[in-house]
């Protein structure tokens, strides 16, 4: 029975002697908190890393966050954030890292060297949030003003997160885009992130979306394009669909907000033919009139809902087309879904995938309902 006893003492003890405290442990005020990143490159090859970090020397009770910019250069990214240590004494730490903007001319030459420091270093999460800077470096969008907060990342990280209210950019986290790269039938996407004045003062805005061929960047779409695109990859959690109604000469404008939405792809491969069935169920509420009709009864809701059906699937089609014709990149996932589907088929044809994809048949099919008209019946009517 002691012998049991000590025994179970010594086991437990065992592992309490490796597990005293964290083997990489630095105090605060040793560490410059990296809350966002930027990277360029200039005219000679090197990385121009552009970081925000977390000033928390502030002191007081109402202690107010604010952040600051470092440069660094390097002939690789990691020797770019190495370098930082030549003019600030501090080490980066990249675990509250919440942003990284890329440049178009880093992303067209490709992005994996970026992506294999910040999946294998232990520090960043791979939750950062990718974005391709719309203007000429990825320094500007993170020298832009915030608006909300101080702290530039954290405001842009903010931004994707309530777009889902909007659905017109995507979110692409670090894991996700390297997912896509293992991944077959379907290519990686990023929202794009612009400058854009605001009452005088200049700072950022969502911008539509980036599609890259493996790790580089291939083209870019508008955030009207991003919208119906999420449509078609069953990512809408919200938003606005707005009609143009005639009324006569007048053209009026119908507003349905979206309340939930679901696309299901189906690929069928018949007689020796491969097609793909979309089907799109988006439910609405009436959100803003400016004619003079009545909405109140299901005759009403139907007339509305149809127009919208129209719109909707005319513009799914168009975005579809267009990613055929122009740039034969499944960002789609029509290739992948055929790998889950019918396998045996996607062994045949996935070499070949990419000049299928530019001719393969997409079928849409479209079901909106207009559920209610929130609090009004009608429009409100003016006076003589």
């Amino acid at each position: 029975m002691i012998k049991r006893v000590l025994c179970t003492i010594l086991i437990c003890s065992i592992p309490a002697l490796f597990t005293t405290g964290c083997w990489n442990y630095r105090e605060i005020n040793q560490m410059s908190i990296v809350s966002g990143a930027a990277v360029d490159k200039t005219q000679d090859g090197k990385y121009k890393l552009t970081v925000e970090i977390i000033d928390l020397k502030s002191g007081g009770k109402d202690v107010v966050i604010h952040s600051k910019k470092l440069e660094s250069y390097g002939d690789s990214f990691f020797d770019a954030v190495r370098n930082t240590i030549k003019f600030n004494s501090q080490k980066l730490y990249w675990g509250h890292v919440e942003t990284i903007v890329i440049s178009q001319k880093v992303a067209r030459e490709g992005i994996l060297q970026i992506l294999d420091f910040l999946a294998r270093d232990a520090e960043p999460r791979l939750s950062i949030d990718i974005l391709i800077s719309k203007e000429d470096t990825a320094a500007q969008i993170l020298n832009s003003q915030s608006i909300t907060t101080e702290v530039r990342a954290f405001e842009v990280n903010e931004m994707l997160d309530v777009e889902k209210a909007l659905s017109k950019s995507v979110k692409t986290e670090v894991y996700q885009f390297i997912n896509a790269l293992g991944d077959e039938g379907v290519s990686a996407v990023v929202p794009v992130i612009g400058l854009k004045k605001n009452s005088g003062i200049e700072t950022s805005q969502l911008s539509g979306t980036a599609v890259f061929k493996k790790d580089k960047l291939a083209y870019m779409f508008n955030e009207e394009d991003t919208k119906y695109y999420l449509f078609i990859i069953n990512k809408v959690y919200g938003g606005l669909l707005v009609l143009q109604e005639k009324q006569g000469k007048n053209i009026s404008d119908i507003t349905l907000e979206i309340e939930k939405s679901k696309t299901e792809i189906k690929p069928v491969y018949s007689n020796g033919k491969l097609h793909f069935e979309l089907t799109i169920r988006t439910k609405t509420n009436l959100g803003e009139v400016d004619n003079n009709a009545k909405y109140k009864n299901n005759l009403e809701f139907e007339k509305v809902a149809n127009e919208a059906e129209k719109m909707l699937k005319k513009e799914v089609e168009r975005v579809i087309r267009a990613v055929q014709l122009e740039y034969d990149i499944d960002i789609f996932g029509f290739g992948k879904s055929v790998k889950e589907d019918i396998p045996d088929l996607w062994k045949k044809i996935q070499p070949q995938w990419a000049d299928i994809f530019k001719d393969v048949p997409v079928k849409v099919d479209v079901d909106v309902k207009v559920n209610h008209s929130g609090l009004l019946s009608k429009s409100i009517m003016m006076g003589d």
